[in-house]
This record gives structure tokens, sequence and C-alpha cells, in this order.
């Protein structure tokens, strides 16, 4: 029996080490790619202590997007991730998979404010954005280091 209930325990562990691995894929920032008019137009999605964060991006104005701020995302099984987010006119459900070195997230936008719109699906594709690698900067031409006591050597 103890061996039952060690061989589960550590099975468990595992499978607990493999999701929080695959999480870590969704790592970084995420913008759409393509020029159709998109639901989400951007995600920062951080994974802190095996717990998924996103924090969504969608339009709301040429050339402005409408910050949609942090919410918990719950992490499933298959390795997608959902996230809801409510604001005062429209609950948006996000569910975001990885596909391959793509992010689709496929939106469900339920209206609230009594306007009447029916509800609208979307799917958006987004690639990761890859930030520059700032190297340190190198001197330029020859450079004299100053010296170390206040008697003058003549190389200045």
């Amino acid at each position: 029996m103890k061996h039952l209930l060690l061989t589960t325990a550590i099975v468990l562990f595992l499978i607990g080490n493999a999701s929080a691995a695959n999480l870590n894929q969704y790592n970084g920032t995420w913008i759409k790619s393509g020029s159709d008019s998109p639901a989400v137009t951007k995600l920062d999605i951080q994974v802190v202590d095996s717990k998924a964060h996103v924090h969504a991006w969608g339009p709301e104005r040429p050339r402005k997007d409408y910050d949609w701020g942090w919410a918990a995302a719950s992490s499933h099984a298959d390795g997608h991730l959902t996230v809801r987010y409510q604001n005062n006119s429209c609950r948006h459900n996000l569910t975001i998979n990885l596909s391959g070195n793509r992010l689709i997230v496929m939106t469900l936008t339920h209206y609230t404010d009594d306007s009447g719109r029916p509800d609208k699906d979307d799917t958006d594709t987004l690639r990761r954005l890859l930030q520059p690698v700032n190297p340190t900067p190198k001197p330029v031409g020859k450079v004299h280091p100053k010296p170390v006591s206040n008697t003058p050597t003549g190389k200045y």
C-alpha cells in the first residue's frame, strides 16, 4: 500500500512539474500578426509560481489599443489557458493555445449593456515579440583610463 501511495505521489508531482514547464512556453509579449480586425491586439503573459497571468489589449480607436488589464488565467490539462475580462459593456472569454511559434486566441464576446448586439466569436493569431538584447556598450576609439594619482603623467 505504501508503494502505491508513493508511486501515485511521484506521478502527480511529475505531472504538476510538466504542466508548469508547459506554462512557461506562454511567457512573453505576443502581438497581432496580420492586418484584419482583431479582437485582441496584444497579450503579455507571465507565469509566476506555476500560475499564468495575462495582460490583454483590444482595439479601441485607430492607432490606440484599449488596456483590458491583468487577469489570472486558468490552465487546463491539455495545455490551453482560459481567462475572462469584464467591463461596463461586455464580457470577453479568451481561450489561448500555442500552435508552433504562434499563439491562437479565440475570443467570445458577450455584450451586457442591453444594446441588443449579438455575441461575437473571433480568432486571432499572435506572434511573440522578440525583445532585442542590449549588448554591453564598448568604448569607441582609444580610451585612456584616468591616472590613479593626481600627479600629471603627460599622457592627456
